[in-house]
Formats: structure tokens, sequence, C-alpha cells
């Protein structure tokens, strides 16, 4: 009776520990909210559509290839949109006035795009979109960003 009772009391002690440790990690496993707020459009027609890549891969227009997309309307020449549940990492932003809703980046016949677009660390690109090196950013804890859009 005595060993039963003191590996029951084990059992229980050492069961305490494990779910404090669970429980303190659920803060982990729901990840962080990136706020970003995109600014300077011409008019508020249409949407923003922005995309959060989690690498180069289509970045900054090729949505499909985005780790997660928002999109928002355009009051008073801005618009914020969240991406939550971001575990931490390296991301970068590419945003685009979709001004006739057709949810994609229209461009001219030479393929430079003829509505306003605009990435994360104001990046550029030379003859080209801009490189996920120049847009990056660490997320690991909750942030805010500002994109610009330019035409």
């Amino acid at each position: 009776m005595q060993k039963s009772l003191i590996v029951v009391l084990l059992a229980l002690a050492l069961a305490v520990p494990s779910r404090l440790s669970a429980e303190e990690g659920k803060g982990n496993l729901a990840g962080h909210t990136l706020t970003v707020t995109i600014k300077g459009f011409k008019n508020d027609k249409g949407k923003v559509r922005v995309a959060l890549f989690s690498g180069k891969k289509g970045f900054p227009s090729n949505q499909e290839h985005a780790f997660q997309r928002e999109a928002a309307d355009i009051v008073a020449g801005k618009a914020t949109v969240a991406f939550k549940n971001l575990p931490g990492g390296t991301y970068a932003v590419g945003a685009f006035h979709d001004g006739n809703s057709n949810s994609k980046l229209d461009k001219n016949m030479l393929g430079i795009p003829s509505e306003g677009w605009g990435a994360s660390n104001a990046a550029k690109g030379f003859m080209g979109p801009p490189d996920f090196s120049d847009a990056a950013f660490t997320v690991s804890e909750d942030r805010k960003l500002e994109v610009e859009i330019e035409y």
C-alpha cells in the first residue's frame, strides 16, 4: 500500500510541472501579429492587396507564393491590414493598389506596373522589382510597419 501511494504521489509531482510548461508555451503557439499600414494612394477606388512573403519566391507581386495575403478598403488615402499568428522569422511585404478590383497588378506593354505598388523598407528595384533581401525584416514579437504606395 505504501509503495503504491509513493508511486501515485511521484506521478502527480511529475505531472504538475509538465502541465505548467504546456500552458506557458501556449502563447508562443499563437504567434505574432504584424500590422501593416499602407499609405500614399492617389484615390480610394478599389482595394489594396497586401502579400506577406517568407522567402524570395514570387516576391513582391506573385501573391500565389505569399505566406499570407490580405485585402483592405482604402479610406482617406490609407489602409491597414493585420497578419496574425506569425511564427518568428524573416518576411517581406509587397502591396499594390488594385484600383479596378481585378485582383492583379496591372502592367503596361513594357511590363511596368500601371497601378501603384510598394514594398517593405521602401525597397526599390533597378530595372525591375525589388529584391526580397532589400525588403526583408524580422518578426520576433508583435510589430507595426508602413508601406508607401508609388505610382
